[in-house]
């Protein structure tokens, strides 16, 4: 893969990424959102996909060490979000039929605020990701084209 494919390929992940946090946000605000368009796993999310498969072959670039910073921020974005999905998803208190369509339990006031709370920190650690994306982008900008030659 070159350069320039490494950089699309990036630039797709961050969006894939941005949507998602767009999706919980929606959720957070009363839309209805389908359960598996905010995927629990950090492996299953769009920014995720890109990660566990073609980022990984980044590895082989020396200097890379922003991956590992970049997979703590991802897996702690996604473990916070889990708890968000915990209160709107859990199958508890679900009718069959609610099941049967996928909907979200109806939740009180005070875990609304504290999904809301949860949220504010998914969105703290989803700017460090950001950051650290945009570290990685800039080094691989930097980097000569041979660097991409196998």
């Amino acid at each position: 893969m070159d350069k320039e494919d490494i950089l699309t390929q990036l630039n797709a992940a961050k969006q894939a990424h941005l949507g998602w946090v767009k999706r919980a946000k929606s959720l957070i605000e009363g839309t209805p959102v389908e359960k598996d368009q905010i995927p629990v796993e950090c492996t299953a999310c769009g920014f995720g996909q890109w990660f566990y498969s073609d980022g990984q072959g980044l590895k082989a670039i020396p200097g890379m060490d922003i991956l590992k910073v970049i997979e703590e921020e991802h897996t702690s974005l996604h473990d916070m979000y889990a708890k968000i999905f915990t209160i709107y998803f859990t199958s508890e208190e679900l009718s069959f039929l609610s099941k049967l369509f996928g909907k979200k339990k109806k939740i009180s006031e005070a875990d609304q605020e504290i999904a809301v709370e949860h949220f504010s920190e998914l969105q703290a650690i989803s700017v460090k990701l950001l950051a650290a994306i945009d570290k990685l982008e800039r080094r691989i900008s930097a980097l000569p084209l041979s660097s991409f030659e196998r």
